[in-house]
């Protein structure tokens, strides 16, 4: 759980992994040693925050690919277009 809070916060690529393994390692080991399911609650917290913060790096990346990486394309071209424009 706690590298599931500081996905949101410090370590967004890192913590999101750490808290999906780790997540998945502790609720195995609590259903193998029949632990109390406060600890269930816990691991499934982490998992589950880590599997957010995943899909939403995601969505912001297929954001950034399919809107801001073309309008920074066609910013760059119309400025390389006012350059030549102003040399000539």
């Amino acid at each position: 759980m706690i590298f599931g809070l500081l996905d949101c916060v410090v370590l967004p690529v890192v913590g999101q992994w750490v808290a999906i393994i780790t997540g998945h390692w502790a609720r195995a080991q609590i259903r193998r040693r029949h632990a109390p399911l406060d600890t269930d609650a816990f691991a499934l917290a982490g998992l589950t925050l880590g599997w957010i913060g995943l899909i939403v790096l995601m969505v912001v990346a297929a954001v950034m690919v399919f809107r801001v990486i073309p309008a920074l394309k066609a910013l760059g071209q119309v400025l390389l277009d006012a350059l030549l424009l102003r040399s000539h």
